[in-house]
C-alpha cells in the first residue's frame, strides 16, 4: 500500500504518467470481463437463487441466500 501511495502521489517527471496522474487501487472493475468466464449455471435446490461459477462446481450451502 506504500509504494502504490507513493508512485500515485509522486510529482517526479514521468513522460509516461497519463493525464491525471497514476490512480493505482488495490481493486478492480472488471466485473464485465469476470461475467464472460461465468458459464456454468446452477440453481440452489433450496432457495432457487441462480448461482453462476467460472467452474463447473455444484452450489454448497454457503452460497444459499434464503
Amino acid at each position: 500500500m506504500a509504494l502504490m501511495t507513493k508512485i500515485n502521489e509522486s510529482t517526479i517527471p514521468d513522460q509516461e504518467r497519463p493525464p491525471g496522474g497514476y490512480k493505482i487501487t488495490t481493486t478492480h472493475s472488471m466485473t464485465g470481463e469476470v461475467e464472460n468466464y461465468r458459464t456454468h449455471w446452477w440453481e440452489c435446490p433450496r432457495c432457487k437463487h441462480v448461482i453462476k461459477r467460472a467452474m463447473n462446481r455444484p452450489p454448497q450451502a454457503a452460497d444459499c441466500i434464503g
